[in-house]
């Protein structure tokens, strides 16, 4: 048998040791739009999960946009423990300083906390500078939102190749150059990993229609939201 390559081995030492090396915690578009008492009693379980799980390197958690994401972290912090050194606090669709000054707000007791801007809207792109300066310090990443981004222009063509999604790139990397902000995009994993989604745009929108159609309750605070990205807030 030929032994492994030096690389092979670190690689499989390193998928054995931290198979999972960044994680944020997602009450956004991950968690959904669900009842208030549903996602309290969730940032609690999790809060109370976080004191005694193995933490990868980088960890953090992402909140919606607003008093209900707000009231989710409060809960989260006030609940969770310690929080190691590198912990962030991902911020969705932001569209104006003052929701990143809100934020701050909320994180005047956790110095050490950092904050994750994410750019999906077209109002923000022409804003990152005053954004990243209302974190006050705390900014240390900038997340294109490709999808959304597209979605706010009023293109249905999802494609993260798109030459909109180029000059939203090329935004970011002019006015974060040299800031020590990093710049996360997703388009990489598809242009060179060769990554594809497993469920196109029109099942996924067959899926999102069929689960409200399930849970009609929770219609009005869809149709808040929608009006709010329909206006390219």
């Amino acid at each position: 048998m030929v032994p492994w390559p030096p690389v092979a081995a670190q690689v499989m030492a390193k998928l054995a040791a931290e198979p999972v090396e960044d994680l944020r915690i997602d009450f956004e578009d991950g968690f959904g739009i669900r009842p208030d008492a549903e996602e309290d009693a969730a940032a609690l379980q999790s809060a109370r999960e976080f004191q005694t799980a193995t933490l990868p390197h980088q960890i953090g958690i992402r909140v919606k946009q607003g008093a209900r994401g707000l009231k989710t972290l409060r809960l989260f912090l006030d609940n969770c423990g310690d929080l190691p050194p590198n912990f962030v606090v991902t911020l969705p669709k932001v569209t104006a300083t003052q929701e990143v000054a809100a934020l701050v707000a909320a994180l005047g007791d956790r110095p050490q906390v950092g904050i994750e801007i994410m750019i999906e809207t077209p109002g923000a792109i022409f804003q990152i500078p005053q954004l990243v300066a209302a974190a006050e310090g705390r900014c240390v990443a900038a997340h294109f939102g490709a999808y959304d981004y597209l979605a706010s222009l009023g293109i249905s063509q999802q494609d993260l190749t798109h030459p909109a999604c180029d000059f939203a790139r090329q935004m970011m990397l002019t006015n974060l150059a040299g800031t020590g902000v990093w710049i996360a995009d997703s388009r990489r994993i598809r242009t060179e990993l060769g990554w594809e989604p497993t469920v196109d745009f029109e099942a996924g929108f067959r899926k999102q229609v069929e689960w409200f159609r399930a849970n009609p309750s929770l219609w009005p605070l869809y149709e808040a939201i929608a009006a709010r990205r329909s206006s390219g807030r």
